[in-house]
């Protein structure tokens, strides 16, 4: 009995040692077989793609704006010497001088004659030019401010931006004369020539000719003369001839005609006095002894 007892005991032992070797074994066979499947390199190499993305397009900076450098305005300095006065009133007379220079063709050189004015404010200043001797006006240069304003018309015309300075057609005997001004011309500009409109063919009208103007029927005394004795010689008995008639021009419209001839016994034998106008040829009666004539039906106005 005890030794069919021990027997299976034996077996029993060797089983229990078999399956403690089999689950301590078993996980190194687990971690080995997953080094072997999931953790051996694999020698084939693998290619990789890898896709470029493109650049996006570089946005371009805009230039910084250049901001104008404001010109600063200049401000006037006080004025404490008369050689500053002069100088402040060339700058403005200094422009009307060259333009003078530039017409004349020599330099105009100027000169001034300047007085301190306590009493005014600053400095009186006449600017003016010996040859040809010629007056840019006169001014005054306010001491504290420097400022310079014109005091007279010829200096109001110089500070006029609008008016241009010329020279005077004629000058004084004696003294400056004042320079002249005038305004600028504007350039015009060339009208655009219209496109010619077609004129359908047609037969060209005739220009008529010019109609000759008549010149003036009596040109001289003689004419007037004979005209009046035309007209009226069939009035007077005894009869008149052409010689008992003179004339002379009264004015450039018409001539005066007097009829006579001496008679008898110291008496003189007046046939009137006539008119007769120039551009016409008419005969009109002048006095009494004319009248008389000229209402009869024997006195004919000739052609």
């Amino acid at each position: 009995l005890v030794s069919s007892w021990a027997v299976p005991k034996a077996v029993i032992r060797w089983i229990r040692v078999k399956r403690a070797l089999l689950f301590v074994g078993l996980p190194s066979l687990v971690l080995l077989s997953s080094c072997t499947v999931f953790g051996a390199a694999d020698p084939t190499p693998v290619a990789r793609v890898v896709q470029n993305t493109p650049d996006a397009p570089a946005t371009p900076t805009p230039p910084p704006t250049v901001m104008p450098t404001a010109t600063p305005t200049a401000t006037p300095a006080p004025v404490h010497t008369e050689n500053e006065a002069e100088s402040a009133v060339w700058a403005i007379v200094g422009v009307c001088a060259d333009r003078l220079s530039a017409d004349e063709g020599t330099q105009i050189a100027m000169r001034f004659s300047t007085n301190h004015s306590p009493d005014d404010g600053g400095w009186l200043v006449r600017a003016f030019s010996r040859d040809p001797a010629l007056d840019f006006g006169e001014w005054i240069v306010f001491e504290p401010s420097g400022v310079v304003s014109p005091l007279d018309n010829v200096a109001e015309s110089i500070d006029d931006p609008s008016l241009l300075c010329t020279l005077p057609t004629s000058v004084f005997a004696s003294g400056n004369t004042p320079i002249q001004f005038a305004t600028p011309t504007p350039t015009p500009m060339p009208a655009a020539t219209p496109i010619p409109t077609p004129v359908p063919d047609s037969t060209p009208t005739p220009t008529p000719a010019p109609t000759a103007t008549p010149g003036p029927a009596i040109i001289d005394g003689g004419q007037a003369a004979l005209r009046v004795w035309l007209a009226s010689y069939r009035c007077f008995s005894p009869p008149t001839y052409s010689s008992d008639f003179t004339a002379r021009q009264d004015d450039p419209e018409r001539w005066i005609v007097e009829g006579r001839r001496p008679g008898g016994s110291g008496t003189e034998l007046l046939f009137g006095l006539w008119l007769v106008i120039t551009q016409t040829g008419t005969v009109q009666p002048w006095d009494t002894v004319a009248d008389g004539i000229f209402a009869e039906s024997c006195f004919i106005q000739p052609d």
